[in-house]
């Protein structure tokens, strides 16, 4: 049963949330309610979940040796010695033959759209993490493939707005994880992550308060582009939520380097929902 358990924290269950971005294009085209269309969406997820969790687990077998040193890491599956190596690697190889058979059944763009991302993650992992800016703009190019890739399985367009936005959101979202990292880890962060060496608190101060208006600025774009005009009322929410976030970046908060905790803050519970209403109502009423 222990080893159960383990196997399924590897696989980061915590962090699929970033792949709801699958469902942005079923949501803002209208087909949400084509069954359909929906059942794809929905088999996209599960394959981007498990892809996700595939180039997770690479992640954790090369940074095995730091992550037994980091005060929260060491606690993970490989770290703590509780899952080996060899056994990770079985599952990561499961994971990602899933992961391929999923998407190959959708659709052609979205199986390539499955590939770049385990390569991008791949070469993210080796190459790419350790190299200041780039780092975060990767994880922001994977960010706009998910969005994106839901788009292939139902064959429609969505507003490059919406895909900008969801870009530097998530260099929002980033840059201030590298942040609250920063001053966490303080005089230590460099034996934990060698990529924080490079920057400075002040910097990722000016780039997260930048992206921040940034993301808000693009998501207006859409929203006044947008034929459903009545997704215009969801902007106050969205630049409440930001500027809350904001808020959590500032203060040091753990949702600010554990992002997936900002599902246990009520008011950004609250919001979500209300963003989600009111977007319904203005596309499909």
């Amino acid at each position: 049963m222990g080893f159960v358990i383990n196997a399924v924290r590897i696989c980061r269950p915590q962090q699929w949330y970033k792949n709801l971005l699958v469902f942005i294009a079923i949501f803002f085209s209208g087909n949400l309610l084509n069954l359909s269309a929906m059942l794809g969406t929905f088999y996209g997820f599960v394959s981007l979940c498990l892809v996700s969790s595939s180039y997770y687990i690479i992640n954790d077998m090369i940074d095995i040796s730091k992550d037994k040193k980091h005060p929260e890491k060491k606690n993970r599956p490989l770290a703590s010695g509780k899952i080996r190596i060899w056994q990770a690697l079985i599952i990561m190889l499961v994971l990602l033959a899933g992961s391929l058979a999923i998407a190959y059944g959708l659709s052609n763009n979205f199986l390539y759209s499955v590939l770049f991302l385990f390569a991008f993650s791949l070469i993210y992992s080796i190459w790419l993490k350790h190299e200041v800016f780039a780092d975060v703009i990767t994880i922001a190019i994977n960010f706009v493939v998910k969005a994106a890739s839901g788009a292939f399985i139902i064959n429609v367009v969505i507003s490059p707005w919406l895909v900008v936005c969801a870009f530097f959101l998530a260099m929002f979202l980033v840059f201030g994880k590298r942040k609250s990292e920063l001053e966490f880890l303080n005089e230590n962060e460099y034996e934990y992550k060698r990529v924080l060496k490079q920057y400075s608190v002040n910097v990722l101060e000016g780039i997260v308060n930048l992206t921040a208006a940034v993301s808000i600025v693009t998501y207006s774009l859409y929203c006044f582009l947008s034929a459903a005009k009545g997704v215009i009322w969801t902007l106050p929410i969205v630049a409440y939520a930001i500027f809350r976030y904001l808020g959590f970046i500032n203060s040091g908060s753990v949702i600010a380097r554990h992002p997936e905790n900002v599902f246990k803050d009520r008011r950004m519970l609250i919001s979500m929902f209300l963003w989600l209403l009111i977007a319904f109502l203005g596309v499909y009423l």
